[in-house]
């Protein structure tokens, strides 16, 4: 967010659809163990964004951090 709320105020919203995948990711231990589409979502949402992302969960367990 914005630290200016004036900004945050002027802010429009971007609204994009992507594939969704009905696999279970909750035993992934990798990247690459994610379905393609997951891989595309995380993809999208850094280069929209601009911000590398670090930590992805798959499950409420520590061991199911993933770092793409």
């Amino acid at each position: 967010l914005p630290a200016d709320l004036g900004l945050f105020g002027r802010a429009v919203p971007v609204y994009e659809e992507f594939p969704g995948w009905n696999t279970d990711t909750s035993s992934a231990r990798s990247f690459a163990e994610l379905p393609a589409n997951a891989q595309a979502f995380l993809a999208a949402l850094e280069s929209r964004s601009g911000v590398r992302i670090s930590l992805v969960g798959v499950g409420p367990e520590r061991d199911q951090m993933l770092a793409p």
